[in-house]
């Protein structure tokens, strides 16, 4: 589930704007990037009792800037993100039967893509805006638990708060239509932050 984007333009002044307020001024915000999925894989190693620490991968896709701006404009654009984190996990030194709950914290780099920003201005005409790609910091923090199944083999609950850092759009030629006449729009940028609920598995040698 993601948070709010944020989504704005990088100068709502320019004559290339476009995120309208009215027909004149720009400054208009989109911020529903809605639900998502995330999917991942990593290696770790138990470093003393009750830490652990790890390498993940994972792909957080599925998100879509979906909204329309104060001025009427709708725009359907999709964003992912493939994020590399080291992480740091520590189980409480408490057990529930087979369940063990535990805390983490982690922190990496995230390459964020914005898909082109498919628009419509209904009633009058539609088109492609740039997309982008950036690379930033991202960090989480985890909440969750272990239940030891056989085999060495343990089930993982758990919920993270994931900040993958900003996500952008490319200034530059308007892909296809005529969005503010000149054939072209400036920057714009936005944050990629989601609340996640996990199931994983985990197995020990």
């Amino acid at each position: 589930m993601a948070r709010k984007a944020e989504f704005r333009e990088d100068n709502p002044n320019s004559p290339d704007c476009f995120l309208y307020v009215t027909s004149t001024t720009c400054g208009g915000t989109l911020n529903h990037l809605g639900n998502g999925w995330t999917g991942g894989i990593g290696v770790g190693y138990r470093i003393a009792s009750g830490f652990r620490v790890d390498l993940t991968y994972n792909r957080h896709a599925g998100y879509n800037l979906s909204g329309t701006d104060p001025a009427g404009t709708v725009y359907d654009p999709d964003v992912a993100s493939d994020a590399i984190m080291l992480n740091g996990t520590y189980e409480l030194p408490v057990v529930f039967g087979a369940l063990r709950p535990y805390v983490g914290a982690g922190i990496g780099q995230s390459r964020n893509e914005m898909k082109p920003l498919k628009w419509n201005d209904p009633g009058c005409c539609s088109g492609t805006l740039n997309g982008g790609k950036k690379t930033d910091t991202a960090w989480q923090l985890t909440l969750g638990a272990d239940i030891a199944l056989q085999n060495n083999w343990t089930l993982e609950l758990f919920y993270r708060y994931m900040d993958m850092g900003k996500f952008v759009k490319n200034a530059g030629p308007d892909q296809s239509g005529n969005f503010s006449g000149s054939g072209s729009t400036i920057s714009a940028t936005g944050k990629l932050r989601a609340d996640e609920f996990i199931v994983g598995l985990r197995r020990g040698f």
